[in-house]
């Protein structure tokens, strides 16, 4: 039997530089969301630590996978809101790629606490930068990121201790909260509002200094950051989807991709 030979695939995708808070903007409208059959979010806190560091540093996080929707056969980001407004289009799927951008949105734009995966039940915790610590070039990143333990309200879950969440309490011990980092100028200004009501001195130049250069080094990196998105040309029926999925998920597991 004669059959036609396949044609060779030519522009099957675009590789696109997107900027980071670019894309967690689009996630947040709803621009941005995943396919029905994707697994759920599942990261551990160490790895939303690590995925902090990397943004501080301007270490490559991966390229993510995007495809242009062609159905209602999808959801929202974990965090993100649930409907899309129709006004959005065009939207895009994610076909690989959640795990990280959602760790991102979550812990770098959104205002909830970060739901991460411990044990049976959902975990929530706000993350800070010790600014200080942040830019010293003797020290890893990581070393000055923490978290703390919430309800899913955001109220800290433990009492009798430093309550990090206090603005306050930020400003006077030089703790950046990292959901703030696309909306620094406002932390600034409040930060230096507070300090400039303290008496001159060594302690109130030090902690001007702190925020600026925090400033220079950390969140610089995060404003500037861009992503290789690679940009399917043509949507796919759901069969399709799954097919690219399930082996973009294979290529993840065998290579043991942290992120």
């Amino acid at each position: 039997m004669t059959t036609a030979r396949r044609s060779a695939p030519t522009e099957v995708f675009d590789i696109k530089n997107q900027s980071l808070k670019t894309i967690l903007d689009d996630i947040h409208r709803g621009r941005i969301r995943l396919p029905l059959f994707h697994r759920d979010w599942c990261w551990p806190s160490d790895h939303i630590r690590s995925l902090l560091e990397s943004l501080a540093e301007g270490h490559p996080i991966g390229s993510p996978t995007f495809v242009p929707a062609t159905s209602r056969d999808h959801r929202a980001f974990d965090g993100a809101a649930p409907v899309a407004d129709p006004s959005t289009s065009p939207l895009n799927l994610v076909l690989d790629g959640q795990q990280r951008l959602t760790a991102a949105y979550q812990a770098c734009y959104g205002a909830a606490p970060v739901r991460i995966r411990s044990g049976e039940s959902p975990e929530y915790r706000f993350y800070f930068y010790n600014m200080r610590k942040a830019v010293l070039s003797g020290i890893p990143v990581k070393e000055s990121i923490f978290s703390i333990a919430t309800r899913p309200d955001g109220t800290p879950l433990y009492g009798g201790g430093i309550n990090y969440t206090d603005p306050f309490v930020q400003y006077e011990r030089g703790i950046f909260p990292t959901n703030l980092v696309f909306d620094f100028d406002a932390y600034e200004r409040a930060y230096s509002k507070f300090w400039d009501g303290k008496a001159p001195g060594p302690m109130r130049s030090e902690a001007l200094q702190a925020v600026r250069n925090f400033r220079s080094v950390i969140v610089t990196s995060f404003e500037f950051y861009k992503i290789p998105v690679q940009m399917l040309r043509r949507p796919m029926q759901p069969a399709a989807l799954c097919r690219v999925y399930e082996t973009l998920n294979s290529f993840d597991v065998a290579c043991a991709t942290p992120i």
